[in-house]
């Protein structure tokens, strides 16, 4: 379970920090290719993150 944690933390937290940074204009000076590339790091993180609250934490009756 610990590895599960991890990922949730790690994850979640790039995921906020990129959101952070593009909500208070770090990324207006670059170039739209490198703002995609952006965005989709936000959204994969975000998803993996869901991913592992959702699949990742079960109780298996333990």
């Amino acid at each position: 379970m610990p590895p599960i944690w991890v990922g949730i933390v790690s994850n979640g937290g790039a995921c906020i920090l990129l959101l952070y940074f593009t909500l208070i204009g770090a990324w207006s000076t670059w170039s739209l290719p490198v703002v995609y590339v952006g965005w989709s790091s936000i959204a994969a993180t975000a998803l993996i993150t869901v991913g592992l609250v959702r699949y990742g934490i079960r109780d298996r009756g333990r």
